[in-house]
């Protein structure tokens, strides 16, 4: 938790530079939750670091992740149920 904020990272360098920087908003969400992250760069990533950061882990994570764009989203909550909305955009 950063004052009101609450940031996450498997980096504390990154979880730095997240607690630095200011909260931006999401188009659209609406509630306490939200989320905006580039799907395509956090699987090639994955793929990367599972493959040992050799060669094939890097053309095959690219070329499996190329089409896939930001994950957008939200939910909110409220005594009579949760509701949200997940959006995966395709390039």
């Amino acid at each position: 938790m950063v004052g009101k904020v609450f940031a996450l990272s498997d980096s504390a360098a990154r979880l730095a530079q997240i607690a630095a920087g200011s909260p931006q908003t999401v188009p659209g969400a609406k509630g306490a939750v939200a989320i905006n992250a580039d799907v395509g760069k956090l699987v090639a990533q994955i793929i990367s670091q599972a493959a040992g950061g050799g060669l094939g882990g890097a053309f095959g994570g690219s070329l499996a992740t190329a089409p896939l764009g930001n994950l957008t989203g939200w939910a909110s909550s409220s005594t009579s149920g949760m509701t949200g909305h997940l959006k995966l955009g395709i390039k």
